[in-house]
């Protein structure tokens, strides 16, 4: 088999759809689509189960208890049967049909690399477009700044299925940066990329936003010291990071910081 394509979910039976039809609607025909449902407790299992009549390549994996996201990823990467992994969050879309073709393609006729990623558009619940990720496409381009901020969206990314088990999946202790820390573990083993096209669309979702930004910001600077000696940058990141928490513990996410959000990954973004 040529990918496995692992979406984890909770509780998102009203726009789970929207992802497994994106993945239906590919091109590439030769992938398995691991759904790991984190004990969801509304009608997910129900609206998969319709999905799973239809096509015998989804695969369904109900855990028990509450799982965190890194911890659902490794268990579809250990069922995982493809040559590559493919992700994509239980709210965000593939928006170009030829998505895991165009990517899949690139790493057959560049082994080096090991990690693909993709621009996106950043959508709302309503899928109405509201801004884009232009991102550095180059292995050079991305390892300059890599330790500053994390270039690869969860669901933009293909990977080598070896690669991640061997660099023994995603760290669990890092609830909310495990796929950063992966990123910079394969870009250890080789060549990083990112397709220079919007194959993928990314959901806004500012609920709990400063604090899941903290935590983020704080394992950012775990992941950074962890990696200061694998790519540049290590002191601008480590001065940047702790700049963003004085200012998320002193401000309050609002108008302003909503601005800057945008902002940064307004469209044509640059460093």
């Amino acid at each position: 088999m040529k990918v496995s394509v692992i979406l984890p979910t909770r509780n998102r039976s009203y726009i789970i759809s929207k992802a497994i039809e994106s993945v239906l609607g590919q091109s590439v025909a030769d992938w398995e689509l691991i759904i790991i449902d984190d004990d969801s407790s509304d009608d997910t299992e129900l609206i998969i189960s319709q999905y799973i009549k239809q096509d015998s390549r989804i695969v369904y994996l109900k855990m028990n208890k509450k799982n965190n996201l890194q911890s659902l990823i490794n268990f579809g990467l250990q069922a995982a049967k493809g040559q590559y992994i493919a992700r994509i969050d239980d709210d965000d879309v593939w928006i170009n049909k030829d998505k895991l073709k165009k990517q899949i393609n690139y790493l057959d006729n560049n082994p080096e690399c090991k990690l693909i990623g993709s621009w996106a558009v950043v959508i709302n619940q309503e899928d109405k477009e509201l801004f884009y990720y232009d991102l550095p496409s180059t292995d050079q381009e991305i390892r300059k700044h890599i330790l500053l901020r994390n270039f690869f969206i969860n669901s933009s990314v293909v990977f080598e299925t070896e690669g991640a088990r061997l660099v023994n999946g995603f760290d669990e202790q890092l609830s909310l940066s495990g796929d950063y820390d992966m990123w910079l573990k394969l870009g250890k083993l080789g060549k990083l990329y990112i397709w220079p096209e919007y194959l993928t669309a990314l959901r806004y979702d500012d609920n709990n936003l400063r604090k899941k930004r903290i935590i983020r910001t704080n394992d950012s600077l775990q992941i950074i010291r962890k990696y200061r000696d694998a790519y540049p940058g290590f002191y601008v990141s480590l001065l940047a990071n702790y700049l963003k928490l004085i200012y998320l513990f002193v401000m309050r996410i609002g108008v302003i910081d909503k601005f800057l959000y945008r902002l940064r990954v307004q469209r044509n973004f640059k460093l």
